[in-house]
């Protein structure tokens, strides 16, 4: 598998910005993930690259229960209410629970500003699935304005400042060891998202298992 770094990035910097408007101080939000319980490559990649990445210390590592794959946010948890709640969801299980054998492609490792990802394909599927996720948010919850959709794990996120390139380096041998592609089942998952103590972690509301 290979592994680049972002264009001209020299220095990562932390990704836990306390004055982040999106996180307030014990805020919860409810969201959209694609959840890895059912994808031990992608695991095994994780623990491998934590393990590379041991001796730095301005890296945190995203435990095996909390990889994801980041889709839509709803929105704070006080901003939705439970029928809302009920209606998305159902629109977007549906979609997925049609979707014949949708299964996740991983092709490269890359080092970004804030993070180290294991990113993915933009496959059809994946992508007409967030497309249905925002539809159904925009139809119940309003119109809003979307980022681009650039599906990825995260398997680390930075938390201070740290040299990229030693970090490229530290997984290079994690990449070299890992086949051009990595397929992965994901599992939908519609959560209760909460960030704290360099971590983001959930309550499953809704969670459905590829087929």
């Amino acid at each position: 598998m290979r592994i680049d770094i972002a264009a001209g990035l020299t220095e990562m910097r932390s990704h836990w910005d306390s004055s982040d408007p999106q996180w307030r101080p014990g805020m919860r939000k409810y969201a959209f993930h694609l959840t890895m319980q059912q994808a031990p490559a992608v695991q095994q990649i994780s623990e491998d690259a934590h393990r590379a990445l041991a001796g730095f210390e301005g890296l945190d590592p995203v435990e095996t229960p909390w990889l994801h794959l980041t889709m839509s946010g709803l929105g704070a948890t006080e901003q939705v209410t439970p029928p809302q709640l009920d209606a998305i969801g159902g629109l977007v299980f549906e979609h997925f629970a049609a979707l014949k054998t949708p299964r996740v492609e991983f092709d490269h490792l890359r080092v970004e500003e804030e993070g180290v990802l294991l990113a993915a394909e933009r496959s059809d599927w994946l992508m007409q699935l967030n497309q249905v996720q925002r539809d159904a948010i925009d139809e119940v919850l309003g119109a809003r304005e979307w980022r681009d959709f650039w599906p990825h794990v995260s398997l680390a996120y930075c938390s201070a400042p740290t040299e990229a390139t030693a970090v490229k380096d530290a997984l290079g041998a994690v990449a070299s060891g890992v086949p051009e592609k990595v397929e992965a089942v994901p599992t939908l998952t519609l959560m209760q998202l909460r960030r704290e103590n360099h971590t983001y972690q959930w309550d499953v509301i809704r969670e459905q298992a590829a087929g």
